[in-house]
């Protein structure tokens, strides 16, 4: 039991903008995601094909969400998982690379729009993303994560 007192609660907005520097020159990408912790939502965005190396979405998450402060004071930790997939003619969609965020670490920066290099990846592909959490409820006082 958590009481009341100690949560806040956000509107969150996550734009997937552009996966750029991939090693191919051909193929069909999306990206699934899954928001863990603070709400149970998933979804994934369009299938767009590669041209130059790049894969534009412009896709947008927008949820509303619910995270607890801790006793120490500091927001307790909400996931965003991202999986970049590749699909390839008929065959099973192919893992290029994942991305893991701790949504809490934004919690007090504002609109944050940032590259990230994929993790469990064999390319250096860079995801872009629009990160802004604006608290819509819950008064009590908050530290947050550092941002890394």
């Amino acid at each position: 039991f958590v009481a009341k007192s100690r949560k806040v609660t956000f509107k969150v907005h996550i734009e997937l903008l552009e996966l750029i520097n991939i090693p191919l020159v051909s193929g069909i990408f999306y990206a699934k995601w899954k928001l863990k912790n603070g709400v149970s939502a998933s979804g994934c965005t369009s299938r767009a094909p590669i041209s130059e190396h790049r894969v534009e979405w412009d896709h947008i998450i927008s949820k509303q969400m619910e995270l607890v402060v801790g006793k120490d004071g500091v927001l307790s930790p909400c996931e965003l998982h991202l999986a970049i997939k590749q699909v390839m003619n008929q065959e099973k969609p192919r893992n290029l690379g994942v991305l893991v965020l701790n949504l809490a670490e934004y919690a007090k920066e504002g609109e944050v729009t940032r590259r990230y290099l994929l993790q469990e990846s064999k390319s250096n592909s860079t995801l872009k993303i629009t990160i802004r959490m604006d608290q819509i409820e819950g008064d009590v006082p908050f530290k947050t994560p550092c941002l890394k």
